[in-house]
């Protein structure tokens, strides 16, 4: 119920406002108000809505215990993402930039990792099918891209690969001006 104010009533305020009506209404209304057809009127009103909003609450808590499990069952899947970039190999000088993230990764949807001056990795993840398994099976496809800071796309990674949930996996790249990506992966259920 929402008041004119624009606050929300939950159901307990409502409940309680209900019988202090109820109560008001009896105790103010003269015994001969209470005889007419009006005064039975406002009482039974008062006494059905009390009836409803008991009905409602444990309509709201029957449907609530029916949806709890649905809710406790849906697993997010979560990467653990790791992002070493090396620079100056070929010249004996290695400059190295880390990134980590966790990633909340809906399956078959790209998840953009960037790190703040350097490369960009675009993942995908996927539940590989086990026929021998009933719901996500627990062991995933992984494929990526990686992109240079100035989005030049430098490889492919992870075509063919598999992980099970909980191990990690990790990836190399190295291209012809002395850097090397190593991009480590450990997918977990959250």
């Amino acid at each position: 119920m929402i008041l004119s104010s624009g606050k929300s009533l939950d159901t307990p305020e409502l409940g309680s406002l209900m019988r202090n009506i109820g109560v008001i209404t009896a105790r103010i209304a003269s015994p001969i108000l209470r005889h007419t057809k009006f005064g039975c009127f406002v009482v039974l009103v008062i006494g059905v809505s009390q009836s409803i909003i008991r009905a409602v609450k444990a309509n709201i808590l029957i449907l609530f215990m029916a949806l709890m499990p649905l809710s406790a069952a849906q697993a997010t899947l979560m990467l653990n993402v790791s992002i070493l970039h090396h620079k100056g190999i070929d010249q004996g000088i290695t400059l190295l930039s880390e990134f980590h993230s966790k990633e909340e990764v809906p399956p078959q949807k790209e998840v953009r990792i960037k790190m703040r001056e350097g490369v960009e990795v675009l993942l995908m993840v996927d539940f590989k099918p086990e026929p021998e398994v009933y719901g996500p099976s627990a062991k995933l496809s992984v494929l990526g891209r990686v992109f240079t800071d100035a989005g030049k796309e430098l490889s492919k990674i992870g075509e063919g690969s598999s992980v099970q949930v909980g191990e990690n996996i990790s990836f190399e790249v190295k291209d012809n001006i002395g850097q090397l990506i190593e991009v480590s992966l450990k997918p977990e259920f959250k």
